[in-house]
């Protein structure tokens, strides 16, 4: 939406639809909210796991990539409940302060994003380094880039990507004055040359590449895995017949546990997909309908719950799938 010039207000009503308030002020908040203390367990129980392991080579490795997803979750999920703030929409005036739009603009339009960006990545990692893992033997060394420089570059390269889709088409505007309170209003809307022809479709095939990419590249990635797992699983289901003395080895245990972490993987990765393909293309919709547009507000509130579900699977997978942390979940609640 363009505004030519300054109109006076007598409330801000008129300025956002009370769907979208309802949305971005309780609903969304409501359901985020109780995330909070699942990934602050999450990321404890992950901590202690790494604590107890990282004297052991490689054996800590994989919950680093965890604690990483855990934390970029809990992130997101703290913008936002502190949106229910920002975005009071027509309930409080404060929701169109020029300083509120720049919070608004730098953590819920453009943060939220990249913190999906570096799990999409972080995952895209994970998933080579468990399939690299499925190929080697317990008694080869598995030599790679270190862990930090990883994740490094993941930030790096997330904090770029999402410049084009999420700063460069917005534009914090003033609308009008509200005549009660003598306050000017603002807004965040598509910058002008933006709205073009050229420019949208532009936009529209860098978000693909953006975001329908790693998609692929993981969707692409997990199926190897599950090929390599499948082998690996063989193979280890036919020594499983041996003789015992086998079976108490440890590149034979190590085996399983190759293969227990690679069950956990491929499940958070099909949990991500599910729950991040749709968002991923809602900044087309934005592109062409704009963020004031039915068609955006319902498509948006839907991809924004799947993504909510998806973030609330991951601790019940960790309990389901990973016996470590099972075992030093059920050993702190014990100790409480």
């Amino acid at each position: 939406m363009e505004y030519s010039e300054l109109e006076n207000f007598n409330s801000t009503l008129n300025l956002s639809s009370r769907f979208e308030d309802i949305l971005m002020v309780f609903l969304i908040p409501a359901f985020s909210i109780f995330l909070i203390p699942l990934k602050l367990v999450s990321i404890v129980i992950l901590r202690l796991i790494i604590k107890r392991k990282k004297e052991i080579k490689h054996k800590a490795s994989q919950f680093y990539y965890l604690v990483t997803n855990e934390t970029c979750d809990l992130a997101e999920t703290a913008i936002l409940c502190l949106a229910a703030s920002l975005r009071c929409g027509s309930y409080c005036s404060f929701g169109y302060d020029y300083l509120t739009k720049i919070l608004d603009l730098i953590f819920l339009i453009y943060g939220i994003p990249v913190m999906i960006q570096i799990k999409i990545f972080m995952e895209i990692s994970f998933t080579i380094d468990r399939i690299k893992a499925l190929k080697l033997t317990n008694t080869q060394i598995r030599n790679g880039m270190k862990f930090r420089y990883k994740l490094a570059i993941s930030l790096a390269v997330s904090l770029v990507v999402a410049v084009p889709n999420y700063l460069m088409p917005e534009i914090i505007q003033s609308v009008g004055i509200l005549v009660t309170t003598n306050q000017t209003l603002y807004v965040i809307s598509s910058r002008p040359v933006f709205q073009a022809y050229y420019w949208s479709i532009g936009l529209s095939i860098f978000n693909i590449i953006r975001a329908l990419g790693p998609i692929l590249l993981l969707f692409i990635l997990n199926i190897k895995l599950i090929h390599e797992f499948n082998q690996k699983n063989k193979i280890t289901k036919e020594e499983n017949s041996s003789t015992p003395e086998h079976q108490n080895s440890a590149e034979f245990k190590a085996k399983i546990n190759e293969l227990k972490i690679s069950k956990l993987v491929t499940a958070i990765n099909v949990s991500y997909l599910v729950g991040y393909f749709p968002y991923s293309i809602s900044i087309i919709l934005f592109l062409y309908f704009g963020s004031t547009s039915s068609i955006y507000i319902y498509y948006f509130a839907l991809s924004r719950f799947l993504l909510i579900f998806c973030n609330y699977s991951y601790i019940f997978i960790f309990y389901k799938l990973s016996p470590s942390f099972k075992k030093s979940l059920l050993n702190t609640l014990k100790n409480l």
